[in-house]
């Protein structure tokens, strides 16, 4: 996981564009007009004591089974993340609650909450696909996790998407929004994803990888069939700069896949991973060649003899210039759903190795192309096409 991830627990400032009549439920903006309160330590009121506790979301995962969230429990979750924040012990293994806090420019509004991402991944939903949202009204509204991940976890061009709990640290079940916003609301950066007075959240389906061969999507696969009897490996370099990998995977090997395509009986083809947020590995853009079949089927080395490296980051113990091409290996890329860091180092300084593995869900998942010989920054998370060419 890359270091800027092991910073995921500080509170986000950002500055909101809301503009009126773009709500679902509201046509103005609820949040116009008023005073402000300066947002201290982390935008929730100092006294928790008085928090709506009882306000029931319901959620049904995509068999039906339903989950009554209280705003109790997410306080509790909330908690735990504050409690390991001010401790600096934020751990990479663990799923929290964690805050945002958007500001709106026009009226000058904090608005402080989670994650709807995270709710999921506590009750175990790690690979939902298209979410609904529903008011007591039956109106509704769909978003694909895809989205929701783009808007909260991209490098550039975050608009987050946060689950209103306060504003101006007031709950906001006690707030002069109550009425227009209801017990549970949506909004972040984009205006058009704001949405308000909901009740209930429904996962539609799962998580699924489109397999785009020469231009056509043969087939999709769903989470359920790509989880299914996994393929576990542990792959280590040790490197005195950058970074050094010590890490168990579990997943699909991706010759697997490409084996139930049309490509499988062709002498050669080219792959790409797509994510998400328009990342891809290889990187196309920037002129490095897609990866052929001897890369996907025997590994990025030919029978011990080291590939000439992709990139200026392959390399260990130094730069391009100094250091040395990653050791071989016969491992092949997989696409994994769950990892184990076994104490991964950074520049020779080794993180805590995690005492269970994690499921990866929606933060660097649900599904990660993890590519052993190649250095971390040319795996791929949130994959959502695999992407063939002969």
């Amino acid at each position: 996981m890359d270091k800027k991830d092991v910073l995921i627990g500080i509170l986000a400032i950002v500055t909101v564009g809301l503009a009126g009549g773009l709500g679902y439920i509201i046509i103005a903006n609820p949040l116009s007009g008023g005073t402000t309160t300066p947002v201290l330590n982390q935008g929730l009121p100092d006294d928790w004591s008085t928090a709506p506790n009882s306000s029931i979301l319901k959620l049904y995962d995509v068999h039906g089974v339903e989950y009554n969230i209280t705003i109790g429990e997410i306080l509790d979750g909330v908690q735990v993340y504050l409690d390991d924040l001010e401790a600096d012990s934020l751990s990479e293994w663990k799923n929290y609650y964690e805050l945002t806090t958007i500001q709106d420019p026009i009226s000058g509004q904090y608005v402080t909450g989670v994650n709807i991402l995270d709710i999921l991944e506590e009750k175990g939903i790690y690979f939902a696909g298209d979410l609904e949202f529903e008011t007591e009204d039956s109106v509704s509204r769909e978003i694909h996790t895809a989205d929701i991940i783009t808007k909260s976890y991209a490098k550039k061009g975050k608009t987050y998407f946060v689950l209103v709990l306060a504003i101006n640290q007031e709950w906001l079940q006690y707030s002069p929004y109550y009425a227009s916003m209801g017990n549970f609301s949506i909004m972040g950066l984009d205006p058009n994803d704001n949405f308000y007075n909901f009740n209930q959240v429904t996962v539609m389906n799962n998580w699924t990888i489109d397999i785009n061969v020469n231009g056509t999507i043969e087939f999709s696969l769903d989470a359920w069939d790509l989880i299914q009897n996994p393929y576990t490996a542990v792959y280590r370099v040790d490197s005195t700069t950058g970074w050094g990998a010590n890490r168990q995977y579990w997943g699909k090997n991706v010759s697997e896949i490409i084996a139930m395509t049309s490509a499988n009986v062709e002498p050669d083809y080219e792959v790409v991973f797509r994510s998400a947020d328009g990342f891809t590995t290889p990187s196309t853009k920037w002129g490095e060649l897609p990866y052929n079949k001897s890369e996907v089927e025997i590994g990025m080395y030919n029978n011990g003899t080291h590939v000439i490296p992709r990139s200026d980051d392959d390399y260990v113990n130094g730069t391009s210039t100094t250091g040395v091409p990653i050791p071989a290996t016969d491992l092949i890329m997989n696409l994994a759903w769950k990892i184990q860091e076994l104490g991964e180092t950074y520049d020779g300084i080794a993180d805590d190795a995690w005492p269970v593995p994690k499921i990866l869900s929606y933060f660097s998942g649900p599904f990660n192309v993890q590519i052993p010989g190649r250095d971390r920054s040319s795996y791929a998370k949130w994959v959502t096409e695999i992407i063939i060419d002969f």
